[in-house]
């Protein structure tokens, strides 16, 4: 492993040499013996004579606590970045100081509030900000190494500027190691109700141990709905580069935007808006001719949902496409653990909120998706024999 530096600029080096962070420094070493290279460095800046003999010690459990509330004090930049390096140990210092767990957040939530503050500046005339809000993921990599992921999350509302268009948004930032950047996709449709499409593959061909439902990666945001974006910082350490972070220009596009089909077989077939059952032009009979053929459970969508028709596929698996139409509000009830998904009918006069997902993402950041009464729902369902 390589030597760990520094991070900050010229102020925040300069705030290493007030007495608060002196503290905090020398107590960190308690903390986490694997800090030491680091913050020999650190040391060598703040004590240029050698380190004065003081004992810190954590005989209460407040110690900790103000220490880190003096760094606080002196600069929130400098505080930044030992929360960060110490990051590695987040789940053991937030169950023994709730300083450490409100500065982190407070840092964190101010840190990636430039975030909202350049959608408001770029976006304005397109998009009315309604809230920002932080979540964190702690995600397994390989060697069972464990890792804090940032989003921050934008519920914005769609002005009538756009009606039937496609429109792209990107983002970047400046990352440790590089630039990284990100775009979102969604269809502002006119239409009020909507048909959008789930698939559940439950057969013994799908090797994930979830086997939980998706939705189609283009969503259709209806114009005075709102929509949600998770900008993403696949590593914590990345939000040290957030300060460059900038949106980039609107793209619009005239894309033909279809519904999904049920009766009939989908004649331009768009793997972004159709599902991938469709590709292919098979035939579809209705479920009540097959005897022979396992019948999915219907009773996952009461009684959000109405049962319309259902039809059948063979295709080496038992294919089920069933129509639903969401007729009473409410959260339907076991979807979280049928479909691995929360499934929401709201009232047919009140504005929904779903999330665009990022191009090249299977699944949204947070399983929800929002319809309202007199929306449809098709349901691909596969299964084995």
């Amino acid at each position: 492993m390589g030597e760990k530096k520094i991070m900050g600029n010229d102020s925040t080096k300069e705030a290493l040499s007030k007495p608060g962070f002196q503290n905090a420094i020398i107590s960190s070493r308690l903390i986490r013996p694997q800090s030491r290279p680091f913050l020999d460095q650190v040391e060598k800046r703040i004590f240029p004579d050698g380190r004065p003999k003081q004992n810190y010690t954590f005989s209460r459990a407040g110690t900790l606590d103000q220490l880190l509330l003096e760094a606080f004090k002196c600069s929130s930049e400098a505080t930044m970045g030992l929360l960060l390096f110490l990051i590695d140990d987040f789940e053991a210092l937030t169950s023994v100081s709730s300083a450490f767990y409100y500065i982190f957040h407070q840092l964190l939530e101010q840190r990636l509030a430039i975030v909202d503050q350049k959608f408001k500046a770029c976006l304005h005339q397109y998009f009315e900000l309604k809230a920002g809000y932080t979540t964190l993921w702690r995600i397994r990599r390989k060697r069972n190494e464990r890792v804090l992921r940032a989003e921050r999350n934008l519920i914005a509302f769609l002005k009538p500027r756009f009606k039937d268009k496609t429109l792209v948004l990107g983002y970047k930032y400046h990352a440790q190691d590089g630039e990284r950047v990100g775009y979102f996709k969604f269809d502002a449709i006119s239409s009020k109700n909507k048909t959008i499409w789930l698939f559940k593959d439950d057969t013994s061909n799908n090797y994930d141990r979830k086997k939980e439902a998706h939705s189609q990666p283009v969503a259709a945001i209806s114009v005075g709905d709102n929509f949600k974006l998770a900008i993403t910082f696949p590593r914590l350490k990345d939000i040290i580069g957030v300060a460059g972070f900038s949106f980039l220009t609107l793209s619009v596009l005239d894309e033909v935007i279809t519904e999904p089909e049920f009766y009939e077989n989908v004649r331009n077939f768009d793997a972004s808006r159709h599902c991938e059952l469709e590709e292919h032009d098979d035939k579809w009979v209705t479920q009540n001719t097959i005897e022979s053929t396992k019948r999915i459970n219907f009773d996952v969508f009461k009684p959000q949902f109405t049962l319309v028709d259902s039809l059948y596929s063979y295709r080496g698996t038992n294919v089920y496409k069933t129509l639903f139409k969401a007729t009473s509000p409410g959260l339907v009830y076991n979807s979280m653990s049928k479909l691995g998904l929360d499934l929401i009918v709201a009232r047919a006069d009140e504005e929904l909120t779903n999330e665009v997902k990022r191009m090249g993402c299977y699944d949204a950041a947070e399983k929800v998706v929002h319809l309202r009464v007199g929306d449809r729902l098709i349901f691909y369902h596969a299964c084995d024999s």
